[in-house]
């Protein structure tokens, strides 16, 4: 049961990455980016990463048109 919820946060963690990384390469506020980050618990070593775009980006899949 554990490992289900660490696999449930590092996947909504996840999330949030890919959205802060989409939201700075739109050209995007770095403080706004950390303020949302700290707010959905983002560790600050994931944090430091995804400021300095040293961040691992996913491919998601897009939904059937």
């Amino acid at each position: 049961m554990a490992n289900r919820n660490y696999s449930r946060a590092d996947w909504q963690t996840a999330q949030v990455v890919d959205d802060v990384v989409a939201y700075l390469m739109r050209g995007g506020r770095p403080a706004s980016a950390k303020s949302f980050m700290n707010e959905h618990l983002v560790p600050p070593m994931v944090q430091r990463r995804v400021l300095a775009n040293q961040a691992a980006v996913r491919h998601r899949i897009s939904p059937a048109a």
